[in-house]
This record gives structure tokens, sequence and C-alpha cells, in this order.
């Protein structure tokens, strides 16, 4: 938690402006990394972003290709004269 610069109030972390004086809050960032912390290899998740298929969005385009090629079809078959 910090204080309020303009009034003095403790303060939670998060908060962006003080609730009781509304001072802008100055944000506080750490210099340094956190030590031991557990972050993913950056390749990693290059490889797994690329490789992923989005099947559902698959099946959607499918269908919507499947639904306008009917909808030609069945303009095609009653609205042109047959011989």
């Amino acid at each position: 938690m910090g204080v309020c610069t303009n009034c003095g109030k403790s303060l939670d972390p998060a908060w962006k402006f003080c609730i009781y004086c509304g001072a802008t809050v100055e944000p506080t960032t750490r210099a340094e990394p956190i030590p031991n912390a557990i972050r993913p290899d950056p390749t990693e998740v290059a490889a797994r972003k690329r490789s992923r298929v989005d099947v559902p969005l698959l099946i959607g385009i499918g269908l919507a290709a499947a639904g306008a090629a009917m909808i030609v079809y069945l303009a095609v078959l009653f609205l042109l004269p047959h011989a």
C-alpha cells in the first residue's frame, strides 16, 4: 500500500486516483526483475501461436461457403427459364 502525496491517506496499489482527494496516484514500478520468477520461453510461445489452428473458424468458413453455393444453386434452379 502506498500513501497519497497530496492528502497522506493510505492507498491501494491498484488505484489510479486517490479516493479521498482525487489526486493522481503515481504508479510504482519495479526497477529489477523478480528473482527466480517462472517465465515462458519466448521461442516456445511463438511456436505455439503459429501452430494453433482455430477449428471452429474453419468449420464456420466451410459452412458459409456451402451456404453461398446452395443459394446460387437455388437461384439458378428457380429463377432461370428452363428449355
